[in-house]
């Protein structure tokens, strides 16, 4: 008996490795999202803060942060919440903030690690629609 990978599980590690044969990180790397199941949202600043701050770290242009800050907070619908700060957001509102970091640079290539973890259905679609637009 031998192991092999069936043909729908064949294709889609091809596709992985061209993607990542085509993906330069040295000059890309910066292009990477990451979403944790863990919240990275800091206690002490605001929503529009925390993006600002990871959209400086990722070399956004202040003008830059605020558009996708803007469109990723409409999209996932915490406008509402843009000067509320971190220790005053529910663990549903985290996540979506969380998940709204990874994705302010409009990441070629988006690490998912267990993001619906805790987010209510509507906030789930909201985020899948988000990933598409992106």
């Amino acid at each position: 008996m031998t192991m092999e990978t069936p043909a729908s599980q064949q294709s889609k590690h091809m596709l992985l490795q061209k993607a990542c044969t085509e993906f330069d990180i040295q000059d890309e790397g910066i292009d990477l999202g990451l979403c944790t199941q863990n919240n990275l949202v800091n206690d002490l600043l605001t929503v529009k803060e925390n993006l600002a701050f990871i959209g400086g770290l990722k070399g956004l242009t202040k003008e830059e942060c605020e558009n996708n800050s803007l469109f990723l907070m409409w999209n996932l619908e915490i406008n509402h919440l843009s000067n509320v700060k971190g220790c005053d957001l529910s663990h549903n509102d985290k996540r979506r903030v969380t998940f709204a970091m990874s994705l302010i640079i409009w990441p070629k290539i988006e690490f998912l690690d267990q993001p619906f973890t805790g987010v209510d259905p509507c906030s789930q679609r909201g985020m899948i629609k988000t990933i598409r637009q992106i």
